[in-house]
């Protein structure tokens, strides 16, 4: 596979991933902040705090998890053995002064400047409506905060992602 490929791979990724996370958080929000049953509200009432949390706890759980499992790698991998490792630290030393000359190349080209314009601005738009829409939506049409964000992540975010990934 090519690199274009695999930047579209990861660009989708990218977006699906808050698609889960609203479908999740959706799911969470229709339960309790203090997850109680027994509180007297209910997800319709003004006073209604869906359980938030609980999402951050489990990102944070999985972070931690795969924090572990990537610090078992080794810090750089060579088939070529000792001799290109001492080759490529006399190359490091040399490196350093063509940064400038590296950085000027990469600024002045159009394709470059162009594909980093439009992915901060497709960050720009999927951002304004993973966290306005919900909430636009939920007044919009007297849903709940729950369901707003279900239906969000289950419609917006993955047809942003197809059409990053196309």
């Amino acid at each position: 596979l090519t690199s274009p490929v695999y930047i579209g791979i990861f660009q989708t990724l990218f977006v699906l991933g808050p698609a889960v996370g609203f479908v999740a958080g959706g799911q969470l929000l229709s339960l309790h902040t203090d997850l109680i049953t027994d509180s007297g509200l209910t997800p319709s009432s003004s006073l209604w705090v869906g359980a938030w949390w609980p999402g951050f706890l489990i990102s944070f759980i999985w972070a931690t998890l795969l924090f572990f499992i990537f610090i078992l790698y080794p810090p750089s991998v060579s088939k070529l053995g000792k001799e290109a490792s001492k080759v490529m630290e006399e190359k490091k030393s040399l490196m350093l002064p063509d940064l400038i000359k590296y950085l000027k190349s990469l600024m002045t080209n159009p394709t470059y400047i162009c594909i980093s314009i439009a992915q901060a601005v497709d960050s720009l738009v999927i951002s304004g409506l993973s966290a306005f829409l919900p909430k636009y939506i939920e007044h919009q049409f007297s849903l709940s905060g729950g369901f707003s964000a279900m239906l969000v992540g289950i419609i917006a975010v993955p047809s942003g992602g197809g059409g990053t990934f196309l």
